[in-house]
């Protein structure tokens, strides 16, 4: 672990004082997101975001290299509380769409079934129950070690078919309705050229969205389900669950993509250095 940081620690210094990686964005960004701090406090947020880089870099390299004993030995995650996960799933029986965000450690979620250490609550997820969802890098090359990164705790990974590219996702969803599935969704990138909503100001910004995973949860009658990261200190996540609503057919996509950044702007905010500021969310 120490010398995972060790190297966390020098990829820090090459991102942040060698190369100058998206510096201007970073601060671009978190002036106008906290536009009542001054320089100093947003230079300091700026540090501890990349050194949080740092780390994730580390911490997914060392992930997808240390056995499945070793990865729960360490608790770099832990599940606070399964229970709301399991609950949605054996009421709802069509599935969930859980949003995801690109908070600090994303690249973790392969191990999902090792970071759970309550004895009150059994876990009765399996790894064919929590699938993917991603978009394929344009790298064939950088697609596949991803990949291979990703799933190196897949115990049977010639049967496993959680990994779902965006395109695969809604003929997954038919075939397997009625097995109570989770799919998880980084919900939070920039839309681009695709369909997107308008949900108003998210961290002071005038912002449009991407919804197919809200819009695939109200077509299919799914639950929704807000996915809460939070960094307590170097070396531990604990992830946290709470259930959005079980049927989204009752919902819009705009109110729920809107519930959905309120949720993940209180988590910015309570923890700043610990999303993804080098993203060109609002072009």
């Amino acid at each position: 672990m120490k010398c995972r940081y060790i190297f966390a620690g020098f990829i820090t210094w090459v991102l942040r004082d060698l190369l100058h990686y998206r510096r201007d964005v970073v601060m671009t960004n978190l002036a106008r997101s906290f536009p009542e701090r001054r320089y100093g406090e947003l230079r300091q947020i700026c540090d501890d975001f990349y050194r949080n880089m740092g780390d994730t870099v580390a911490e997914a390299l060392w992930f997808g290299r240390v056995s499945s004993k070793r990865l729960h030995r360490e608790r770099l995650v832990e599940i606070e509380d399964i229970s709301p996960l399991q609950e949605i799933r054996a009421k709802n029986p069509n599935g969930c769409i859980m949003l995801d965000s690109h908070c600090f450690n994303w690249e973790l979620m392969g191990g999902f079934k090792y970071y759970y250490y309550r004895d009150d609550i059994p876990f009765t997820l399996t790894e064919h129950d929590v699938l993917n969802v991603y978009k394929r890098l344009r790298s064939k090359f950088f697609d596949r070690v991803f990949r291979r990164n990703r799933l190196h705790h897949i115990d049977d990974l010639a049967a496993y078919d959680g990994y779902l590219e965006e395109s695969e996702v809604v003929r997954h969803i038919i075939t397997h309705r009625g097995e109570g599935r989770i799919y998880d969704f980084k919900s939070d990138q920039a839309p681009g050229k695709a369909a997107s909503i308008d949900i108003g100001e998210f961290m002071h910004q005038p912002t449009r969205t991407l919804y197919g995973g809200v819009y695939l949860a109200r077509k299919y009658h799914m639950s929704v389900v807000y996915y809460h990261v939070d960094h307590d200190r170097r070396g531990h996540y604990t992830w946290r669950f709470s259930v959005m609503c079980e049927d989204a057919a009752t919902r819009t996509p705009e109110d729920l993509m809107r519930e959905y950044y309120d949720r993940l702007q209180a988590d910015i905010e309570r923890n700043p250095s610990n999303y993804l500021w080098t993203h060109k969310r609002w072009k």
